[in-house]
């Protein structure tokens, strides 16, 4: 799997022109570890720029980003993938701003299902967060509140990955994948 590659096109798109996060592949990548093979992806560069990927993340699931300034290469990412699951047409969840893919989806006869179920992607600006805690006692200065375990938010930092760590086996629990995520770009351990 051209992890690297992928995760490069979605830092320069995301989340103006696709749904998946470099993070977020990272993760799915691990859960795929077991069985890569099945698992299939291809990549499209101009010269040292990732434009396109297409990934089967499962034999009937084709996760794939195109960078908007080559839409052309959506065509060319539907056929990859029809050739790689024996002419089977996978399906393909995009977001609602991808709209640079809606005419190569209708070019290979792909239709839109409006029944659901749906993700959601979701986001929230940082400008109207409300203000930080002053702590009793007379300081002048502001902190965070505290959050449970005893952690307060604040910005990445050296020790930040630890602290994901800690969240992630809180919020979901410690799972294969997340095991696997030990020593992985990119949650190696700072040195």
């Amino acid at each position: 799997m051209a992890l690297r590659a992928m995760q490069s096109l979605a830092g320069r798109v995301f989340p103006e022109a696709g749904w998946r996060h470099s993070g977020d592949l990272a993760w799915a990548a691990a859960c795929a570890d077991s069985a890569p093979d099945t698992r299939p992806t291809a990549v499209w560069s101009t010269g040292d720029m990732t434009v396109a990927w297409g990934w089967l993340e499962s034999p009937g699931e084709l996760t794939m980003q195109v960078d908007p300034a080559h839409p052309d290469l959506a065509d060319q990412v539907l056929a990859w993938a029809r050739r790689a699951t024996g002419s089977a047409r996978p399906s393909v969840t995009i977001g609602a701003h991808e709209t640079h893919l809606v005419a190569a989806l209708t070019a290979h006869r792909f239709e839109e299902d409006t029944d659901g179920p749906f993700f959601a992607c979701l986001g929230r600006p940082l400008t109207d967060l409300p203000p930080l805690l002053t702590p009793p006692g007379g300081t002048d200065e502001p902190t965070a509140p505290q959050l449970r375990g005893g952690m307060t938010p604040g910005p990445a930092g050296p020790d930040s990955s630890a602290c994901s760590a800690i969240v992630r086996a809180a919020a979901v629990g410690r799972s294969r994948c997340w095991a696997s995520q030990s020593g992985r770009w990119p949650w190696r351990e700072s040195r």
